[in-house]
C-alpha cells in the first residue's frame, strides 16, 4: 500500500534532537515524510511561509525567540487560532507548554519522554485536529456567508447591492485575489458587473471581455450554425454550464482547459480559476468566477459547494429583481393611466358644468341613485343635499310631468328601449326648469334589470327660445291676416312650409 505524503518542519537548535525526531518519524509505515529543519525561530517562520508544512515540531527554547513568540508570529499567516504545532519542552516545563497550547499549539511532549510511537501519535493527532477544526470553522463561515447573502436577498431589492455583497464575502471567505460576476450576452461578449479585487491586482469591473471559446459555444447551444471549431468539443464546453457544473482549474497552464481560454485568463494575471454558472429560469445568464492570481491553488469541495449555493441564491435575486422592476414599470404605467384618467374626468366635469349637463346612475335593485356633482344644481339642490333616493328625484318633478316620467322609466325597464324624455323640474323657490333625460337599462345574465344610467341636460333656454319663437310667429300670423298679407312660413329645420296665409292661397287659387 502506498504511503501518504506529509511535510514536517522541525524547529530546534539541537542537531541531535532533530536527528532523533527524523529517525522516529521515518519509522511510520503509513506516512512518508518530507522533513524541513530550522535552527532558529525566524528561519522556521520563513520555511513555513515557503512550504506550508502539515505540522511543526517546535522546541520551546530557541536562540532567537521562545515558543510563545514563534506562535504569535505564526498565527497571522495561518489566519486562524488553531495551529498544527507540537511544542517540545524540557522536564518540568509543563506549565509553559500549557501556555503554548492556549496560544494555539495542539499538543506538547517532554523531550526526555519521547518515543517513536508517542511522536507519531502526537503528529497525527495535531494534523487531524487542525484538519477537523479547520473544516468545522469553514463550514461555520460558509453558513454565515450564505445566510448573510440570503438575508440580503430577502431584505433588498437592489440587485447591484446583492451582487457586490456576494463577491466581497466570497473573496474574504476564500482568501483569494479576485471574485467577479460576469454577465454573458448573446453576441459572445460579456461584462463584469460586480467585482471584489485585491489592491495589487488589476480591476476588471465594467470591462467588456470576449472569450472565443465561450462565444462559439454559446452560438452552438443557442443558434445552431456552422462554426470553425470542433462542434462536439465546443458544445461540451458550454453544456457543463447549462447543466450547472463547476469548472475548477488549479493551474491554467496544466492544459486542463482550452488554450483560447487559458490565454485569456493569463492576460488577467490568473493562475487558478473557479467558475460556477448562474442560471435564471433554466437559462444561462452568467458566471460567478474566482481568480487566484498569486499561485496555483487546489479548490476544496467546501469552497466549490459555497459558490454553487451562492449561484442559486443569485438566481433567486435575479428573479426577485426582475419581478420588482416589472412591478415598478407596471406601477409607473398605472400611475400614468390614473393621471390621464383624472385629467379626463376633470375635462369631462368642466364640459358637463359648461353645458349644464350631469350624469346619473340608478341601482335598480337597491333604489340608490348616484349623481355627478353638477346634477344637484340642475334640480335646484345644494351640493351634498341629494340623499340618493328615487323618491327625492320624483319629488322634484312637475306634477303635470310626473306620471309621464314614471311611465317612461317603467317602459324602458320592461322593454329595454332607450329612455328619452323631456320634463319640468320644480325648484324649492317655485322656479321651473326644463330637463332632457336620456338613459339605458342594463340587465344581468338572467335578464333581470340591475342598473340604469344616463345623462340629464338643462334645456330651459332652448325651451324658452322655442316658446318665444312660437309666440312671435303667432303674433306675426295674426297681424298678417288682419292686413290680408300674402305670406308663408317655412320651418328650416324640417325643410317644409308650416303655414300659408289666406291671401296667399287666394293668389294661387
Amino acid at each position: 500500500m502506498s504511503q501518504q505524503q506529509r511535510t514536517l518542519l522541525i524547529v530546534d537548535d539541537s542537531p541531535e534532537d532533530r536527528e532523533l525526531y527524523r529517525r522516529y518519524l521515518l519509522r511510520d509505515r503509513e506516512y512518508s515524510y518530507t522533513i524541513l529543519e530550522a535552527t532558529l525561530g525566524q528561519l522556521g517562520l520563513e520555511l513555513w511561509q515557503q512550504h506550508q508544512p502539515d505540522a511543526v515540531l517546535l522546541d520551546y527554547r530557541l536562540p532567537d525567540m521562545d515558543g510563545l513568540e514563534f506562535l504569535a508570529k505564526l498565527q497571522p499567516s495561518m489566519q486562524q487560532p488553531c495551529l498544527p504545532v507540537i511544542v517540545v519542552t524540557g522536564q518540568g516545563n509543563e506549565a509553559i507548554a500549557v501556555k503554548a497550547m492556549k496560544a494555539g499549539a495542539q499538543d506538547y511532549i517532554i523531550k526526555e519522554q519521547i518515543t517513536p510511537e508517542g511522536l507519531q501519535i502526537a503528529v497525527n493527532g495535531a494534523i487531524e485536529t487542525v484538519r477537523l477544526r479547520t473544516q468545522l470553522q469553514q463550514r461555520i463561515d460558509r453558513e454565515r456567508v450564505v445566510a448573510h447573502i440570503t438575508q440580503k436577498i430577502h431584505q433588498s431589492l437592489n440587485l447591484d447591492e446583492i451582487l457586490q455583497t456576494t463577491v466581497t464575502e466570497v473573496r474574504q471567505f476564500l482568501h483569494t485575489d479576485r471574485v467577479l460576476v460576469f454577465q454573458l450576452k448573446p453576441d459572445g461578449n460579456g461584462t463584469v458587473i460586480a467585482e471584489s479585487v485585491g489592491a495589487e491586482w488589476r480591476s476588471l469591473l465594467s470591462s467588456t471581455m470576449y472569450d472565443p471559446c465561450l462565444a462559439e459555444s454559446y452560438i452552438v447551444s443557442n443558434r445552431p450554425q456552422p462554426v470553425r471549431h470542433d462542434p462536439a468539443s465546443i458544445k461540451n464546453y458550454i453544456e457543463r454550464y447549462y447543466q450547472g457544473q463547476v469548472t475548477a482549474v488549479s493551474d491554467i497552464h496544466d492544459r486542463s482547459i482550452e488554450p483560447c481560454h487559458s490565454e485569456l485568463l493569463a492576460q488577467f494575471q490568473v493562475r487558478a480559476n473557479l467558475v460556477v454558472p448562474i442560471l435564471q429560469d433554466n437559462q444561462f445568464w452568467g458566471l460567478l468566477i474566482v481568480h487566484h492570481c498569486t499561485s496555483p491553488r487546489f479548490w476544496q469541495p467546501l469552497e466549490i459547494d459555497l459558490l454553487k449555493e451562492l449561484a442559486t441564491q443569485m438566481s433567486i435575486a435575479l428573479r426577485q429583481a426582475e419581478l420588482y422592476q416589472q412591478a415598478q414599470r407596471e406601477l409607473k404605467e398605472r400611475k400614468q393611466v390614473e393621471a390621464e384618467l383624472r385629467q379626463s374626468e376633470e375635462q369631462l366635469r368642466l364640459v358637463l358644468l359648461a353645458s349644464r349637463m350631469g350624469t346619473w346612475n340608478w341601482n335598480i335593485q337597491t333604489g340608490q341613485i348616484s349623481w355627478s356633482d353638477n346634477l344637484e344644481a340642475l334640480f335646484g339642490l345644494q351640493p351634498g343635499e341629494f340623499d340618493g333616493s328615487f323618491e327625492m328625484f320624483v319629488a322634484r318633478l312637475h306634477l303635470d310631468d310626473r306620471d309621464r316620467v314614471l311611465a317612461a322609466v317603467a317602459r324602458a325597464i320592461a322593454t329595454g328601449e332607450d329612455y328619452d324624455i323631456e320634463f319640468r323640474v320644480v325648484y324649492p323657490n317655485g322656479t321651473i326648469r326644463w330637463a332632457l333625460s336620456q338613459g339605458k337599462v342594463f340587465y344581468d345574465q338572467h335578464g333581470q334589470p340591475i342598473q340604469m344610467a344616463g345623462i340629464d341636460l338643462d334645456i330651459t333656454e332652448r325651451k324658452q327660445s322655442a316658446e318665444t319663437l312660437r309666440e312671435s310667429e303667432e303674433r306675426f300670423r295674426q297681424l298678417a291676416e288682419n292686413i290680408d298679407a300674402v305670406f308663408w312660413i317655412k320651418e328650416v329645420s324640417e325643410n317644409r312650409v308650416s303655414y300659408v296665409s289666406p291671401a296667399y292661397k287666394r293668389l294661387w287659387d
